[in-house]
């Protein structure tokens, strides 16, 4: 990363989204974690957040220290106010 970017990661102004890790083949999901905690474990990043999407079917842990949520759908109402805005 830019000496900028790593600037702002360092004052927990940067937040990393990573999507599609169930899209990846298996050798390639697993170098993208190995890649995410390498960075996950370099000082420099320290206040650096991250979350990584990725379907239900295709979920795995990346790390030990991630927490995990699931995304509800909306319901028919809420898309449609989402969309009105």
């Amino acid at each position: 990363l830019s000496r900028e970017l790593r600037d702002v990661a360092r004052q927990c102004r940067l937040f990393l989204l990573l999507d599609g890790l169930d899209e990846l083949s298996a050798d390639e999901r697993s170098e993208a974690k190995k890649r995410i905690t390498a960075l996950v474990a370099k000082a420099e990043f320290a206040g650096l957040r991250i979350a990584v999407f990725s379907r239900k079917i295709g979920y795995e842990r990346v790390h030990p220290a991630f927490e995990s949520a699931q995304l509800q759908g909306l319901r028919t109402k809420q898309s449609q106010e989402l969309l009105e805005k």
